[in-house]
């Protein structure tokens, strides 16, 4: 990036942090001994959280969130645990949805089609370069991911020391997709108690069922409209990742609700699609670094001026004015008449429904008049 690109940051990255999951990469490797079989999603988004906490001192604001596919709905979720955690968000094809993925089938195909080891590391490395799935990878992306995807001491799952194999256990990359549902649960009948415990994230009103799940982009999808932090969805134009339609959905409705940060409607929330497909960091490194580049410039500088402004307010207020209650909010609470304040163009649609609740009241009323039997008292009839 040029000096004088528009691109350039108004100031410098100060840090880079990146945290393997439990079961992935070197995370994996070290917990080998520990694993289980059933990772969820945002076990991760909570160590996020554990970690930005243990090395506070060197995360100085703002923090910046950019995650890529499963990475995206981890952090979708951790700043839904710690609404103030991000100044901005950025999501590179999030697996965010409440149908499912057209290209599961395809994922999962590829994962199976690969063996869990290979002899000696060369064999590894070229069996991955000759892989058509490869093929479209930046060079340079590809040579980074064969210096750390293998390793060759003995796991759990392959204890042949004498192997190359991936630091993330085939199983795991597996298990990471998705969560497997072989017996259909849902289908023939309600679910049991059993079920319940070990599968109490399936949909129980589901129509139809696959011999999987994934629990993890619903509730992803769910948590969006109080997303806090601006966000932006970068996509691959080329993905199946998800459905068309749903994409404009599930735009709109990020940040809308309460505690969210506004949406669209608030220059908020941004969704912008570039060539390419799903693995866009690998595939288009120049294009998905641009998109973020331009959009976090404009959200960048606001959130700086949004922080100064308050710092400023903050800062002149003495200890004692930091705890205590605003001079004159004490005077409004202690005068305040108990009724609410209604919005001026809401005044009409309040009394239009007070009006027709008296109505319904009137005619209970004239019913157990006229007709007794048909009107059940409760408590004491002479109160009515």
């Amino acid at each position: 990036m040029s000096p004088s690109s528009p691109l350039t940051p108004t100031r410098p990255t100060k840090s880079i942090w990146i945290a393997d999951q439990t079961a992935q990469g070197t995370s994996a490797v070290l917990n080998d001994e520990m694993l289980g079989n059933e990772p969820h999603w945002f076990d991760h988004s909570r160590d996020i959280l554990c970690m930005v906490d243990t090395f506070r001192l060197s995360m100085t604001k703002p923090i910046i969130g950019i995650g890529h596919s499963m990475g995206a709905s981890q952090l979708v979720a951790a700043a839904h645990f710690h609404p103030g955690l991000l100044d901005a968000l950025v999501m590179v094809d999030p697996p965010i949805f409440m149908t499912r993925s057209p290209s599961t089938k395809a994922m999962l195909r590829y994962c199976f089609r690969k063996p869990e080891a290979y002899a000696p590391r060369q064999a590894a490395e070229e069996a991955t370069r000759r892989s058509p799935f490869f093929k479209t990878w930046d060079k340079q992306v590809l040579q980074r991911f064969l210096e750390t995807v293998w390793g060759d001491g003995p796991t759990v799952t392959v204890p042949d020391d004498n192997s190359t194999k991936p630091t993330t256990p085939l199983h795991m990359q597996v298990r990471g997709l998705i969560k497997p549902n072989p017996d259909h649960i849902t289908v023939a009948q309600p679910v049991d108690e059993d079920q319940r415990y070990t599968h109490p994230d399936i949909q129980p009103t589901a129509p139809v069922t696959w011999p999987f799940y994934s629990p993890h982009s619903q509730v992803a999808y769910r948590f969006l409209s109080t997303l806090r932090p601006p966000a932006l969805f970068l996509l691959g134009e080329g993905s199946q990742l998800c459905d068309a339609e749903e994409l404009v959905d599930r735009t709109n409705a990020t940040g809308t609700a309460p505690g969210g940060s506004g949406g669209i409607t608030a220059g908020r929330v941004k969704s912008v699609t570039i060539p390419g497909g799903h693995f866009l960091p690998m595939t288009n490194v120049a294009g998905t670094a641009e998109g973020t580049s331009r959009w976090l410039a404009e959200q960048i500088g606001q959130c700086q001026k949004r922080e100064e402004a308050f710092k400023q307010r903050w800062e002149v207020k003495s200890l004692a004015e930091k705890q205590r209650l605003d001079g004159r909010v004490q005077e409004q609470l202690k005068n305040w008449d108990g009724r609410p304040s209604v919005k001026p163009n809401q005044v009409e649609a309040l009394i239009r429904g007070r009006l027709r609740g008296l109505c319904r009241s009137a005619v209970r009323l004239l019913t157990a008049i006229h007709d007794p039997s048909r009107f059940t008292f409760h408590g004491n009839r002479d109160r009515y």
